[in-house]
């Protein structure tokens, strides 16, 4: 082929797929470029910030103790955790709160009908009776969490036919379905499922655990299920951030790091009526 006639053919046309390729590149080039320069500053921006502010609000929670209602708000939307249990299980600040409600509600009810100062949440000794109350309850959620825990050891298994059982136990005891749930709403402010939740469901795991360690021989009965439970509570490895509270390893129990308020849960064991 001579060189006129080289110079004479025409380019080559570039196909439908070709074309839509360098298209989508070229798309691809001015996004990228509009990313670093515009939607990357503002992202970095929000990411920081909202870094600054978790920064912020667990040391508010766990070293000043911030348990307003903006706070347990924010709680709702992130799982900020009052208890971590062998690291994989926690007790959320959420949860927490839930069942402190339910403790308000009773301590408030009881003030009004009984004018008892330890139940009025208006007085100083109120109040301290009411952080007791608080501690004894966390401390029951850790014990209800092992409990569960202690369950999946055992490979054993909540289904809703016993924890209906144990609801219709209550029932019955308490004149009732109808009469149960206007007394849980009236004292504790508790409806259905949380009744179920917080109460039915860990009573009813207990109850499960205690039976397969006696059917099984690892205990004799009932009476030595709480020293059993305490060897097994040792066990775990339980951090509480929350820095109104400490975990003591060899006691199993939790106490407070206030120590007038040590003093006042003392006092108020120590004047409390001995169980024959």
């Amino acid at each position: 082929m001579t060189k006129k006639s080289k110079a004479k053919e025409k380019p080559k046309k570039k196909s439908k797929k070709s074309r839509k390729k360098i298209k989508i590149n070229k798309y691809f080039v001015v996004f990228r470029e509009a990313f670093k320069s515009k939607i990357l500053p503002w992202l970095s921006f929000f990411l920081v910030t909202f870094l600054l502010l978790l920064i912020i609000f667990a040391f508010g929670i766990y070293l000043l103790g911030w348990n307003n209602h903006f706070v347990q708000k924010i709680n709702q939307i992130i799982p900020f955790p009052v208890v971590f249990i062998d690291r994989d299980n926690t007790v959320s600040f959420n949860q927490y709160n839930k069942r402190i409600e339910t403790i308000r509600n009773y301590h408030d009810l009881q003030a009004i009908i009984w004018d008892i100062d330890h139940y009025d949440l208006a007085k100083e000794e109120g109040l301290n009776y009411f952080e007791i109350a608080k501690k004894d309850t966390l401390e029951k959620m850790i014990e209800d969490e092992v409990t569960l825990m202690l369950l999946d050891d055992y490979e054993l298994e909540l289904n809703q036919k016993e924890i209906k059982a144990e609801l219709d136990k209550i029932f019955k005891i308490n004149e009732g379905k109808e009469k149960s749930l206007e007394k849980l709403q009236r004292v504790y402010n508790l409806n259905l499922n949380q009744f179920e939740k917080f109460v039915v469901r860990p009573k009813t795991a207990q109850n499960k655990l205690e039976n397969h360690l006696i059917e099984t021989g690892e205990i004799k009965n009932q009476k030595q299920y709480p020293k059993w439970f305490a060897s097994k509570l040792q066990a775990y490895k339980i951090i509480i951030p929350y820095s109104k509270y400490y975990w003591d390893k060899d006691r199993s129990r939790l106490y407070f790091t206030d120590k007038n308020l040590s003093a006042y849960e003392s006092q108020i064991k120590s004047s409390a009526p001995k169980k024959d």
